[in-house]
């Protein structure tokens, strides 16, 4: 009697890390998988390595090192999946041997990291994304298309994608935030830097719009209607290409250059 009472206690406990989930021990891995009516919301404190696939069948497949998987708390609230290290437990994952989480949805909107987080996008198309940072995140991509793209970011982020297509961009940076972007198409395309930023991108669109408080190292080749630049922070501005109306309105100490840009007004 005592060694099935033993036995449920400890199969109870197992399925309590996940919620209602199956789970698979395979290479290394304890797997959960999880399935919801949708799956629009990630907030993650755990480090993750996280592939978005499109879908109608929400579902998360969440692969844990079986040296960690008693740790580790993964759970469907609602809309949102939780990702976090149990009570009792922090430190959960490494770099060098994440978490694998993937999740398939046509309805993701949001991702909340305070972890560390490398994300792959594999999705053909999201009508909206944002993406809230506190941690570390870390995005590679060869092409992104999105309807509405937002970044909010407080901690370390890293964008190095090849080509974004999206009716808008915009990136707030309170922290450190570095994007390099071959190829931007978009119709409006914001950024509001008061943190430390480093950009490379050459942007194509009908309004650009660059608000810098803090440090900035950016170079620019816009093609675009109208492109607002001010600048109250210090760093070093390029900007490049062409514009219809420029407004550049600099009370810091930034070095800012327009002399490859060209414009009706300049």
């Amino acid at each position: 009697m005592k060694r099935i009472v033993s036995f449920l206690i400890a199969f109870l406990a197992s399925a309590a890390l996940c919620g209602s989930s199956a789970a698979q021990q395979k290479g290394g891995y304890a797997t959960r998988t999880l399935t919801a009516a949708s799956i629009e919301s990630l907030s993650n404190s755990l480090c993750i390595e996280l592939t978005l696939v499109d879908s109608s069948t929400p579902r998360a497949v969440v692969e844990i090192p079986q040296s960690i998987q008693e740790k580790v708390e993964c759970r469907i609230v609602g809309t949102e999946l939780r990702l976090r290290c149990r009570k009792g437990y922090d430190n959960c994952g490494s770099s060098s041997d994440p978490i694998r989480v993937r999740i398939e949805s046509s309805g993701m909107r949001l991702i909340n990291n305070m972890g560390v987080l490398t994300l792959k996008y594999r999705n053909k198309r999201l009508d909206e994304l944002e993406i809230r940072n506190a941690g570390v995140c870390d995005w590679k991509a060869d092409r992104l298309a999105i309807g509405n793209l937002t970044v909010s970011n407080s901690g370390v982020f890293d964008i190095d994608v090849r080509s974004i297509d999206a009716r808008t961009v915009t990136m707030q940076n309170s922290g450190r935030y570095t994007c390099d972007v071959s190829t931007l198409n978009c119709d409006k395309w914001e950024s509001i830097n008061s943190g430390v930023s480093e950009m490379r991108s050459a942007v194509a669109a009908q309004s650009v719009s660059f608000l810098s408080a803090g440090r900035s190292e950016a170079t620019l080749d816009v093609d675009c209607g109208r492109l607002a630049l001010t600048s109250t922070g210090v760093g070093d501005i390029t900007l490049r290409g062409s514009a219809d109306k420029v407004d550049v309105v600099s009370t810091g100490l930034a070095n800012i250059s327009t002399s490859e840009l060209k414009s009706q007004n300049k």
